[in-house]
């Protein structure tokens, strides 16, 4: 008889702990950061206020999270599993962690979600999307004052999507009750932390936007209205009171109760369409993952509508069908780089207008649907290889074939949770509305042409790519991606990872591709200046790919960030990795 492992046994252990040690009002936990160990706060809060360190990796045995950003929201996810939740559980921690230590700038309780889960017992991967919706009597989107323009209005506000996703994934997957897991975030924001000189920075570059709104002056300012300062007290009460409201009454709270009808009244007096209604309706949905067969391993991506997934599975389809792995890797072979860059260029296809669109794909649809087929990978790499398609270069010679934060865990007993949520806009967006202590994104500001193409109450598709990676039916990677280059660092690392055997952190550390610069032309790679060695760039160059080398806020402004998490398919061992630009990290047990 084939005994459970040790993963297995210590997961179900934890569970009936937490059940039998259930107090009368259910709470059976206590995530709060003043039950952790003496010193492990302040260390963590150190790690918080520490940007620009060195990648940062670290091993395990039973369970394991990694995030891009807050240290201490990290460790609050390990927590979780720690007391019986999941990977589910720990990566909502996480997230809801995360944007309390933010203050509401890069991330936000009314931005999105979306979700790639693995479930041991069923062996099933699905897929949430909990990004936004379009409010029902938005019929121009286009008009829609943009990003810059000096025009703060309530229409870039659409119906949020990140608690919805929440409740959604919890009541799925979670084992810990709902409330515990907003302890942590809820600590954070009554008890305050020492303002990182990151955080004091951003809001001094957003000073014009913080003092637009009272409500906003109310969230952020000090009491005497000053800004604060690098290593002030930083506190967030009416967020606190918020937390708590949703913690104990559910996202209906959010959707249908006191927070949805102040959230209404402030987008429309701003000038925005969302209605109750609106709010009323949404709806997370789950999802089949798009997939891509990819040498031994099955790549499962964010489902439809979205359109990460499909650009990651698009991508991947297409370099099987050209081979590339045989090149060599992108680091160090001119021409597998050159085919990267070309393939990595197609994401740009979800963002074009459809009248563009229909000319670039011909005689074929370019559905997401389409795209995420093997047969669409086969057509595109005749026309590619043959100089035929739009976005992309042939060889000229020797040729062949936001902002936003992630958060990535497995559970004892082996469950598997990638997430990405994210306000999608720039820093607390250029707005400034506050609603009881929650940022509102201006996120339709920078969406206008994806959600004329949508419609009015249709799903706005996103760009976030959480997967999960299996070999023979079993997880060997849980990965996530930010920032304005996330889809070619995904497929770029995924290549590292994949065919080149190469660890988490050697992939973040390898050379990358950035964002590339589109012109009236074909797509621009960009590289981080002196991260490429200089002949294979020429040789790049050669083969008819331009390249620009970026430096200082240019390159990391146009860098995609990665985390991960890698299960030895043979021992079982979790190595993990996340950048170091920001102040995330990775644990485990």
């Amino acid at each position: 008889m084939k005994l459970p492992s040790l993963r297995a046994t210590c997961g179900v252990l934890l569970a009936l702990l937490a059940t039998q040690c259930a107090g009368p009002n259910g709470r059976s936990t206590d995530l709060s950061p003043a039950s952790w160990d003496p010193g492990e706060l302040e260390r963590l809060l150190a790690e918080n206020a520490d940007y620009g360190r060195p990648a940062l990796a670290a091993t395990g045995r039973e369970a394991m999270v990694s995030g891009t950003t807050g240290a201490p929201a990290v460790r609050a996810g390990l927590e979780a599993m720690r007391q019986g939740g999941s990977a589910v559980d720990a990566v909502l921690t996480t997230a809801l962690t995360q944007v309390a230590l933010a203050g509401g700038a890069w991330v936000s309780y009314a931005g999105i979600l979306t979700l790639v889960v693995y479930d041991a017992e069923t062996g099933e991967v699905v897929s949430l999307d909990a990004t936004y919706d379009i409010p029902g009597a938005e019929r121009d989107a286009r008009s829609i004052p943009a990003q810059g323009s000096g025009k703060p209005s309530g229409r870039t506000a659409l119906v949020p999507g990140f608690f919805g996703g929440v409740e959604a994934a919890h009541a799925r997957f979670g084992k810990l009750p709902f409330a515990s897991l907003f302890d942590p975030a809820i600590h954070f924001a009554e008890e305050g932390l020492e303002l990182p000189a990151m955080l004091a920075g951003m809001m001094e570059r957003r000073r014009a936007v913080i003092e637009r709104l009272p409500e906003t002056r109310r969230a952020l300012l000090k009491e005497d209205g000053r800004l604060y300062v690098a290593g002030e007290l930083f506190r967030q009460p009416e967020l606190a009171a918020t937390l708590r409201a949703v913690a104990e009454n559910g996202a209906d709270y959010v959707y249908r109760g006191a927070w949805a009808e102040r959230f209404v009244e402030t987008v429309q007096r701003e000038g925005g369409v969302v209605t109750l209604d609106d709010m009323a309706s949404y709806a997370p949905t789950w999802s089949e993952p798009v997939r891509a067969l990819y040498g031994e391993y099955e790549v499962c991506a964010l489902g439809l509508p979205s359109n990460g997934g499909v650009n990651v599975v698009e991508c991947l389809n297409l370099l099987e069908e050209a081979g590339l792995r045989s090149l060599g890797s992108p680091a160090e072979d001119a021409h597998a780089l050159f085919w990267l860059q070309q393939a990595t260029n197609l994401f740009a296809l979800a963002y074009l207008p459809r009248v563009f669109r229909d000319n670039v794909v011909a005689e074929r649809e370019g559905t997401l649907e389409e795209r995420a087929s093997r047969d669409w990978a086969a057509w595109l790499w005749k026309r590619m290889a043959a100089g035929e398609f739009a976005l992309t270069y042939a060889p000229k010679h020797g040729g062949s074939g936001g902002h936003s934060d992630s958060v990535v865990a497995v559970d004892p007993a082996g469950n598997v949770a990638a997430l990405v949520h994210t306000i999608n806009t720039d820093t607390w967006g250029e707005t400034g509305i506050f609603v009881d202590g929650i940022s509102i994104p201006d996120s339709a500001a920078i969406n206008q042409g994806l959600m004329h193409e949508a419609g009015p109450g249709a799903r706005l598709p996103s760009p976030t790519n959480p997967l999960i990676v299996l070999r023979g039916g079993k997880p060997v990677l849980a990965s996530g991606s930010i920032g304005a280059g996330l889809h070619q660092e995904t497929v770029q690392n995924l290549l590292y990872v994949l065919d080149h055997g190469m660890a988490p952190k050697a992939a973040i550390d390898a050379p990358s591709l950035l964002l590339p610069a589109f012109t009236i032309g074909k797509p621009i790679a960009q590289t981080a200046a002196g991260e490429f060695d200089a002949e294979m760039l020429e040789e790049v160059r050669a083969l008819g790919q331009p390249v620009k080398e970026l430096s200082g806020v240019d390159q990391r402004s146009a860098r995609g960030y990665w985390v991960a998490i890698w299960i030895d398919p043979e021992t079982g061992e979790l190595t993990g990795a996340c950048p170091g630009n920001f102040n995330g990290a990775v644990l485990a047990d």
